[in-house]
């Protein structure tokens, strides 16, 4: 069975390292462990590779990308903590090689639009024209520059021997406009391609103010202050994202979003694929996903595994939605993939046990646990317990299901 979790960058520099490995396989039982490979600005860390004792990935110029495209990025160095303006650094073949010692997978995680960027120049912005800078800068997926650095990255990464395998996140459309009742992209980039594809965004936002969709949508939600930065990648606004997917007087520009989000997750999947390198994505609640530019079942048709970020509690819903949820990813996905569970210490232990039961019983082929950082050693053993617990039922079922025939 597959066991996986996200691991913050502060987890694996050196002097914790081995700390963090021997009780993810001690205490969960872990398989594999996902590692950002690129900027991580939303917990005020970016995860930086360092060789020639010079770090790389910190400050770009103004309206620049982090990494240039094919840029050799991981490099031997001298196995030591490096600390950079305040960040944390460390050697990543070093990493690997202790990952593997301890029977660990390692998965490059790329966060696609969401990053850290000084200057405007790449940002997506609302339908009043501003940028999209909550919860991190959002970078549109039709900007030329971003799409040479996620495809460049991409490459680079799938000539790692390391690398076992490549996984796609935050390549979705930004929930924050909704959060001040807009919704995006419509920067330049966007208003070029539609206008090719025969769409008039100017026309969609004249429809959207004239019916008012922001009340419409806001009725859907009580009225609630505006969320920490910390929670900006949750989706707290759930009902929101659901009734503008039925709003039938944007659904082009929703299918336009979906097009344009499918096509870029299209072109870094066969660029890795072209190295033998195996591809995921996360994808967001089957409810949410469409409005989002998500479409389940063709991003299930190019990747390797899906793993539907089905976070519990975080949406304020309970166990009984999220088996819901777990049933649907299920399907619109053809079964190919395992979920990915929140473990916070918000929830209680009985929610944590209920939350991994569900999830086993609906996909069977393995589990996601987001995060190390964020779960305490008794929250992962109560995943561990629900994890043996699952596969001794699995094993007695097997043994009488032999008898039957």
């Amino acid at each position: 069975m597959y066991i996986g979790i996200w691991v913050h960058p502060k987890d694996l520099c050196l002097d914790v390292l081995e700390r963090t490995f021997s009780n993810i396989v001690g205490f969960l039982g872990g398989n594999a462990i996902s590692v950002f490979m690129n900027n991580m600005n939303f917990t005020k860390m970016n995860l930086l590779f360092t060789y020639d004792g010079k770090a790389i990935g910190y400050s770009s110029r103004a309206g620049g990308l982090f990494f240039e495209p094919n840029a050799k990025l991981y490099r031997a160095t001298s196995i030591r903590p490096y600390r950079y303006r305040e960040l944390l650094c460390f050697d990543l073949r070093h990493v690997v090689n202790r990952a593997y010692s301890y029977g660990l997978e390692v998965v490059a995680h790329v966060n696609c639009l969401n990053m850290g960027l000084e200057g405007n120049m790449h940002y997506m912005v609302d339908d009043r024209g501003e940028p999209v800078l909550y919860g991190g800068a959002w970078v549109c997926p039709l900007d030329p520059n971003v799409r040479r650095y996620l495809i460049g990255l991409t490459e680079d990464l799938a000539t790692r021997e390391e690398v076992a395998e490549i996984e796609i996140g935050e390549y979705w459309h930004p929930i924050s406009p909704l959060m001040r009742d807009r919704i995006t992209c419509f920067c330049k980039y966007c208003r070029i391609e539609a206008k090719d594809r025969g769409i008039n965004l100017d026309s969609i936002i004249s429809r959207m103010r004239k019916d008012d969709l922001s009340s419409k949508m806001r009725r859907f939600m009580n009225k609630v202050g505006e969320e920490p930065f910390e929670e900006a990648f949750t989706f707290r606004n759930y009902d929101k994202l659901k009734s503008l997917v039925r709003y039938g007087n944007i659904s082009e520009f929703i299918n336009f979003r979906i097009q344009t989000t499918t096509e870029l997750l299209d072109d870094m999947v066969t660029t890795a694929h072209d190295y033998g390198v195996r591809v995921s994505a996360l994808v967001p609640p089957p409810d949410i996903a469409r409005s989002l530019g998500v479409d389940y079942r063709a991003i299930s048709k190019m990747v390797n595994v899906v793993k539907p970020v089905l976070y519990h509690r975080m949406l304020r819903r309970d166990v009984k939605w999220f088996s819901k949820q777990c049933v649907k990813a299920r399907k619109l996905s053809n079964g190919i993939g395992y979920p990915a569970i929140m473990v916070l210490e918000g929830m209680n232990l009985r929610e944590i046990m209920l939350t991994a039961r569900k999830a086993l019983d609906t996909w069977k082929e393995g589990i996601m646990i987001h995060s190390y950082s964020l779960a305490s050693l008794e929250e992962l053993e109560i995943v561990k317990n629900a994890i043996n617990e699952y596969e001794k039922r699995r094993s007695k079922s097997s043994f009488w299901s032999f008898f039957k025939f």
